[in-house]
């Protein structure tokens, strides 16, 4: 039972992913969703997921008339599905609710309704977390999803003017992505890396988003006692985002790259998990009427069922 509580744990580390990356107006940006990283083995798992973070803009760059926008806020509570369809294969579902601020010098708009649904199917290629004979474990896992665009669109600004496409709370595009997990673990030490390739569609405005490729690495330390379980983790997290396209051509100020590093706490009681994470930007490169992003908060509860 321990070794598979062991990577229980450290796939529900990859719970916490940020898919996508917020601009502005010139940038046309995307939505922020989370990853769908949860447990392989003989449980189905349902949950709530909340994070909220902000993007200061450069001074006095971008306007919107005599306003001048100072910063964006983004606050997101999302409600998941995984279950068992069979014992290699996963199906995992998300809908969000979103809420987002602009402040400006002049205004203080809120836009707030439902984000983009997204589904995702995964399969284990292969697992011995419960090999005796082997003191080193792993698990390698594949991964597929849609994104719909279900989630409100074409929203406005206190001033009357259409939001731009980060302060929209969908995106009006699909969007699918593929992703490869791995996991190795000895004793109670182990790393979890991810890679990720993400395509967007065009929405009824011929804009689309840049295809995003993110890359992560983990090391968790796992501690246990009776039925209570802890994990610790320290993470580094490498996205690029491409150009966005209107109408075919690249959008100016648009795509960049960037690097975070985070700190994450999960606790596990019995049939009950919680998680907290923190995210700091490291490193970003983006235009230069872009704004810069802060730290992100995120919480999660969840249930075995």
């Amino acid at each position: 039972m321990k070794l598979r509580m062991i990577t229980i744990l450290a796939l529900l580390a990859g719970s916490f992913r940020v898919q996508q990356v917020y601009g502005c107006d010139v940038c046309g940006g995307g939505a922020s969703a989370y990853g769908s990283i949860l447990p392989m083995f003989q449980s189905n798992l349902a949950g709530l997921r909340y994070q909220q973070f902000s993007y200061l803009h450069p001074a006095g760059l971008n306007q919107n008339g005599s306003s001048t926008v100072l910063e964006d806020r983004y606050q997101q509570w999302e409600c998941w599905l995984r279950f068992r369809v069979q014992p290699n294969l996963f199906f995992s579902a998300s809908l969000p609710w979103k809420q987002h601020t602009r402040i400006e010098t002049e205004y203080r708009s809120r836009i707030q309704g439902l984000g983009d649904m997204r589904w995702e199917a995964a399969w284990v290629v292969f697992n011995t977390a419960d090999s005796m004979s082997r003191l080193g474990k792993h698990m390698l896992q594949a991964v597929g999803g849609i994104k719909l665009n279900n989630g409100t669109y074409m929203q406005r600004l206190q001033d009357g003017v259409m939001a731009p496409l980060p302060l929209q709370t969908g995106t009006g595009a699909p969007a699918a992505w593929l992703r490869a997990e791995y996991v190795r673990r000895r004793g109670r030490i182990g790393m979890h890396s991810d890679v990720q390739y993400m395509h967007y569609g065009t929405n009824e405005l011929t804009y689309r988003l840049g295809n995003q490729l993110t890359a992560s690495l983990r090391g968790f330390w796992w501690l246990y006692r009776g039925n209570t379980q802890w994990m610790l983790q320290g993470a580094v997290q490498a996205d690029h985002f491409a150009a966005d396209r209107h109408y075919g051509a690249r959008k100016p100020d648009s795509g960049g790259k960037r690097i975070q590093g985070s700190l994450l706490a999960t606790l596990m009681f019995k049939t009950l998990v919680v998680q907290a994470e923190w995210m700091h930007p490291l490193w970003q490169d983006y235009g230069v009427r872009q704004p810069r992003s802060s730290p992100t908060n995120r919480l999660a509860i969840a249930m075995f069922f």
